[in-house]
Formats: C-alpha cells, sequence, structure tokens
C-alpha cells in the first residue's frame, strides 16, 4: 500500500513542479498557469490545476498499484465520474478563456464584483467535492493490503458532479451575461442573437 501513496506524493510533486516551469515560460511566474492573459489570478484556472495536481497523479498511483499486481488485462482503474469532474473543470476554463478574450466586463466595478462572487462561490464548491474525494480514498485504501488493488478509484456520488456542474455552469452563465451586457453598451448585438441572412 505504501506504494500508492508514495508513488502518489511522489507524482504530485512532479506536477507541481512541471506547472510552475509551464508557469515561467508562458507568464514569467511561478504563477503563470494560474493567471488569464492580464495577469489577474483566474479561478477557473485555479480549479483546473488542483483537479490536475490531485487527481492527476492518483490515477497514476492506481495504474501503478494495478499493474504491479495484476499486468493482465491491465485498464486505469478510473471511474467515469471521475473524468466527469475533470473535464467540467477543463470546459469551465476553456469557456472563461474565451469569454476573457471577447471581453467579460472587466472595465466596469459592479460587474466583475458580480462575477467574482460567483466565483468565488464556484471554487468553493470544487474545493469541497474534490477535499471530499480525497478523504474517500484515504479513507478507502488506508489499509488495503498491496496484494489487493482494487479495481478502481472510487466512484463519485452523482450528486457531487451535478453540484459541481451546475456551480461551474454558473460561472460561465455570469460570464456570458456580463459580456453580453458589455457588448450591448457598446452597440454590438449579443452572439445568440444573430440570425443567418435571408438569401
Amino acid at each position: 500500500m505504501a506504494m500508492f501513496w508514495g508513488s502518489w506524493i511522489g507524482m504530485t510533486l512532479v506536477t507541481l513542479v512541471f506547472l510552475a516551469f509551464l508557469g515561467v515560460v508562458l507568464r514569467d511566474s511561478l504563477w503563470g498557469t494560474v493567471q488569464d492573459p492580464t495577469g489577474a489570478v483566474s479561478v477557473p484556472r485555479v480549479q483546473l490545476v488542483m483537479w490536475t495536481v490531485v487527481c492527476g497523479p492518483m490515477v497514476v498511483a492506481m495504474a501503478m498499484w494495478r499493474l504491479s499486481v495484476a499486468p493482465a488485462g491491465f485498464d486505469l482503474g478510473t471511474p467515469g465520474q471521475l473524468v466527469g469532474c475533470m473535464a467540467i473543470t477543463l470546459g469551465t476554463a476553456l469557456g472563461a478563456a474565451a469569454m476573457t478574450s471577447t471581453g467579460g466586463g472587466e472595465d466596469d466595478e459592479g460587474t466583475r464584483r458580480h462575477l467574482d462572487l460567483v466565483q468565488i462561490q464556484g471554487l468553493i464548491v470544487s474545493t469541497g467535492v474534490l477535499i471530499g474525494y480525497v478523504a474517500l480514498v484515504i479513507s478507502g485504501y488506508l489499509d488495503v493490503p498491496l496484494a489487493q488493488a482494487p479495481a478502481s478509484l472510487p466512484t463519485i456520488s452523482p450528486s457531487w458532479v451535478i453540484i459541481l456542474a451546475l456551480s461551474q455552469s454558473a460561472i460561465l452563465l455570469s460570464a456570458v451575461a456580463i459580456r453580453d451586457a458589455d457588448h450591448a453598451e457598446e452597440g454590438i448585438a449579443p452572439l445568440a442573437s444573430h440570425t443567418p441572412m435571408a438569401a
């Protein structure tokens, strides 16, 4: 069992070093991977980095454990709910980056505060789900003998996945609303209002 914990911790450190190096390359900062193009810390990117740093090494550690016990018929043993949660955070980060590139209320203090509040709420939910899952892994595998590698990592409650998805959707919907309000002030029609021209 020490192999799983050692692999998890070791891969986590390697991931942190790689992300710090990537941040220096992209933004000349150790924190570059969590910064948006303006240099401000991006909550969706923080979430993506959190899930990557915690769950990526966890998946690799479980794969190494299972491979050492039963190399025949090997699979990663990654539950679909975990993949779904990581995909949700990735989608939020990509969507938020798209909103930033097209304007997102950054020049309006009131709307910016509103967006920040929604993002903080989403970060709290995301962090809570992640901590809950880590606690589930630790409690479930703490005393499992090395020779009894589980079939997969624990599944995540569908309720957790739904709550995470709703919180991340709120971030994107808020960003879209603020962007459209900014465009309206500039005389630009919202994207949803554009219809194909008649032939």
